[in-house]
C-alpha cells in the first residue's frame, strides 16, 4: 500500500518548477498547461530568488507538486490514499478525484490571493516538545493573554505556532531561554491556520462554493479534522477547506489514522523537498518513507524512488 504526502507551501524554493522539468515531458507540459490555465508565464516568478508573495509561493508549490506527480503517473505509479498538508491537501483533491485540475489551480491562485490581503503575522515551527507542554508556554510567555495559537500539530513533537508577529516573537524567546528548543521561522508576513485568518476563510469561501466538487473516488482526508471522511459530498470538502484556514492542521492526526487504517503503507512525498518524509521520523511512524525529491540531482532521486517502490 502507497500514500502520497503532498507539501505544503514551506516546501518553496527558487527555481523548483524549472528543475522539475527535468523529469520529463509530462512535467513539462503540466508548467506549460498551468501558464496557460493562470495567463501568465509561471518561469518568470519561477526564477525570482524570493517569491514576490504568498500567491506566488502557493502556486509555485502546487504547480510543482503536479509536475511530479505527472512524472509518477507516466512511470505506471499509483497510490490507493494520499494526504497533503495545509496547501497539500488542494494536491490531495486532485488526487482523490474530487475537482478538476483546472478549478483546483485557480482556487490555489484565489487562496494566495486571499491569503495576501488578510493580517499580517508569523509562523514559527517548534520542536522537540510535546503540545500540552507548548500550550503552557505559550500562556507564560505571554501573561495569559492572546496573540499566539498553535497553528500545525505535525508530530508528537514538532508544532507550528503562529500570530501576530511581536507575540510570536516573546513565546520563542521564551522557549529558547526555558526550554532550549529549536525553532525555525517559516512564514514571515501570513498567519495561517488561526483564528486571525476567519475573515479570509469566508471570504475564500465564495470561490470555493463557485468550484465544481464532485464526490470523492477516493477517502477524503481532510487536514482540518484529521480522521477520514468517506463519502464525503461536496458541501463537506467546502466546509472542510474554509475551516481548513482558520484553524489547526492536524497532521499528526491525520498520519496515524492512516497508519491504524493501513499498518504496512509506504509514504512518499511527492512534490519540492522532502520536509514531510523527514518529519515522520523513525521515534513516532516507523513504516518506510520515500521522497520524489532528495538532494541536488532530482532526476536521480526521482528514479531512485521509482525503481524502490517497483522492486517493494
Amino acid at each position: 500500500m502507497i500514500c502520497f504526502l503532498f507539501p505544503g507551501q514551506s516546501s518553496w524554493r527558487a527555481g523548483m518548477m524549472g528543475r522539475a522539468c527535468s523529469l520529463g515531458d509530462p512535467s513539462a507540459r503540466v508548467l506549460d498547461w498551468a501558464c496557460e490555465v493562470l495567463g501568465r508565464d509561471l518561469r518568470i516568478e519561477d526564477a525570482e530568488p524570493m517569491p514576490r508573495d504568498n500567491r506566488h509561493v502557493q502556486v509555485g508549490v502546487f504547480v510543482t507538486t503536479l509536475m511530479h506527480l505527472a512524472a509518477l503517473e507516466d512511470a505506471g505509479l499509483r497510490a490507493e490514499t494520499s494526504l497533503g498538508l495545509s496547501l497539500g491537501e488542494y494536491a490531495h483533491l486532485r488526487h482523490v478525484g474530487a475537482l478538476d485540475d483546472a478549478s483546483l489551480l485557480g482556487l490555489v491562485d484565489a487562496r494566495g490571493t486571499e491569503y495576501d490581503r488578510g493580517p499580517s503575522g508569523k509562523m514559527v515551527a517548534v520542536f522537540p516538545l510535546d503540545r500540552e507542554e507548548l500550550e503552557i508556554a505559550i500562556r507564560r510567555a505571554l501573561d495569559g493573554n492572546g496573540g499566539v495559537e498553535i497553528a500545525n500539530v505535525n508530530s508528537p513533537t514538532q508544532h507550528v505556532i503562529a500570530g501576530d508577529s511581536a507575540a510570536v516573537d516573546r513565546v520563542v524567546e521564551y522557549l529558547l531561554r526555558e526550554h532550549y528548543l529549536e525553532t525555525r521561522t517559516i512564514e514571515e508576513r501570513v498567519p495561517m491556520h488561526t483564528s486571525t485568518f476567519e475573515p479570509v476563510a469566508y471570504r475564500f469561501r465564495r470561490h470555493l462554493e463557485r468550484a465544481p466538487f464532485r464526490a470523492p473516488r477516493l477517502v477524503y482526508r481532510p487536514n482540518v479534522t484529521g480522521s477520514p471522511m468517506r463519502g464525503a459530498s461536496a458541501a463537506d470538502v467546502v466546509r472542510c477547506l474554509t475551516e481548513h484556514v482558520h484553524r489547526p492542521v492536524q497532521w499528526r492526526a491525520s498520519v496515524e489514522a492512516c497508519v491504524a487504517e493501513m499498518p504496512d503503507v509506504t509514504f512518499v512525498e511527492v512534490g519540492p523537498g522532502n520536509i514531510l518524509s523527514n518529519l515522520l521520523g523513525r521515534r513516532w511512524i516507523k513504516n518506510r518513507r520515500l521522497a520524489t525529491d532528495v538532494g541536488e540531482d532530482l532526476r536521480a532521486t526521482f528514479q531512485a524512488t521509482v525503481g524502490a517502490l517497483r522492486d517493494a
